[in-house]
């Protein structure tokens, strides 16, 4: 929790500070992690992380031209803007026996728990999707 006199960014930076290796323990269990914070704070945690990460790693930016590969980690930034044809596609992919073995990073900067409550995103891939939660500040 920040004080009135400090900025998001000095909060951010001290969060990350004290709990990039917390972060990357999460990580280092391979399950799926659903993260939720303002843009900075996501890209800080993921700099934190990403030496725990198995390589190599496909970052992909979720919308209409999203493409999923094959490999150990996958991080989703802007999970939020799925539309429901890539809400299928990435269920489905996450749902292949091929790649059980990946690790999805999901990353966003609202709460996608209130598109479950509206029936816009599947409810059955935000609990995939979020094996684990970070939250990263109040939203």
């Amino acid at each position: 929790m920040t004080s009135d006199d400090e900025t998001p960014q000095q909060s951010a930076s001290r969060f990350r500070a004290q709990h990039s290796h917390d972060w990357r323990a999460l990580v280092e269990t391979r399950a799926n992690v659903l993260v939720q914070g303002q843009r900075a704070a996501l890209d800080q945690f993921l700099e934190a992380v990403r030496p725990a990460l198995r390589q190599p790693v496909a970052i992909i930016e979720c919308g209409p031209a999203m493409s999923l590969h094959r490999v150990p980690t996958i991080v989703l930034a802007n999970v939020d803007r799925l539309g429901v044809e890539e809400q299928r596609a990435l269920h489905a992919w996450a749902s292949d026996a091929r790649n059980a073995g990946s690790q999805i990073i999901a990353l966003t900067s609202v709460p996608l728990f209130r598109f479950v409550e509206a029936r816009t995103f599947d409810c059955d891939l935000y609990y995939r999707l979020n094996t684990i939660l970070v939250q990263l500040d109040c939203l």
